[in-house]
């Protein structure tokens, strides 16, 4: 996997080369990641070809991580952004009105590409794009991870 680039304004703090989501942790608080640690976190998956953490309103990337060679994962949060707002704008024209979508899941011939809107109040119009090759990636546990990053993420 590539390395980390672009993470202006990451909560937390590097430590001998780890990321420290302990300090400044109220005790008996649940450890909140910030971006840089969730996007380490996914790049751990089996078959992840990238992520990224995108605000909504905005359309910047807050943070990516992922091979140079791989997808361009600027340009997909701008697009992605649309994807999005197209859903939703489609389920409000229907009338279906479900508290939040859970994952949009785009199925390719070579991979998967998982946009997962963030609910929490901290986190509202910020979604996580991952990438997953088809061939080596396991689409149920990327979607367990995203479930997992949703409760821990704090942006």
């Amino acid at each position: 996997m590539g390395s980390l680039w672009r993470t202006p304004g990451v909560p937390g703090s590097l430590v001998g080369g780890r990321f420290d989501v302990q300090r400044g942790r109220v005790p008996g608080q649940v450890a909140m990641a910030g971006i840089e640690e969730t996007l380490r976190d996914l790049a751990g998956l089996e078959g992840v070809l990238g992520a990224s953490v995108v605000d909504y309103f905005s359309r910047l990337t807050l943070g990516a991580v992922g091979d140079p060679a791989g997808p361009d994962l600027e340009a997909a949060a701008r697009g992605d952004t649309d994807v999005v707002r197209a859903k939703l704008s489609t389920l409000e024209l229907i009338g279906y009105r479900p508290e939040r979508v859970e994952d949009i899941v785009v199925t390719l011939d070579d991979a998967f590409h998982l946009i997962r809107p963030l609910t929490r109040r901290s986190c509202q119009g910020i979604f996580v794009y991952l990438v997953l090759d088809r061939a080596g990636g396991d689409l149920e546990a990327a979607r367990e991870r995203l479930r997992k990053v949703e409760a821990e993420l704090d942006v």
